[in-house]
């Protein structure tokens, strides 16, 4: 596949889980795949999008609109460059987060204590 992810991919109700690995998508990754406010999916629980060549990952509007229930965040291995996006430490209920092999860089945000029940952290192979 190639191409960018439809924004309307966040607003489908029903989707739990979202696997786009290993492909050539590339863009920004849309702000409504984290959504889970009013009008976006509050259901989704997995994005996988490892492999890819995103750039950038959308800032939502604000906080209350990430998602509380996604539990596993897969963007390894992106073109992903920039600070560490602080605000992906809203993501309390994040189980799995994979944000190794990208480009990122500056500090480590220190809200990363946020993740309360962060089980798995991948952040290798950045600029850190």
């Amino acid at each position: 596949l190639t191409g960018l992810i439809p924004a309307t991919f966040g607003k489908i109700q029903s989707l739990q889980v979202i696997s786009l690995s290993g492909n050539s998508l590339g863009g920004i990754i849309p702000a409504s795949l984290l959504c889970g406010s009013s009008g976006y999916n509050s259901s989704m629980r997995i994005i996988q999008l490892g492999v890819n060549n995103f750039t950038g990952i959308a800032k939502p509007s604000n906080a209350a609109c990430v998602n509380p229930n996604l539990e596993n965040l897969d963007i390894h291995e992106n073109r992903i460059y920039g600070d560490f996006p602080a605000w992906l430490t809203d993501l309390t209920s994040i189980l799995v987060l994979d944000v190794s092999g990208n480009v990122f860089s500056g500090n480590f945000p220190a809200k990363v204590g946020n993740f309360a029940a962060l089980q798995e952290l991948r952040a290798a192979n950045n600029s850190f």
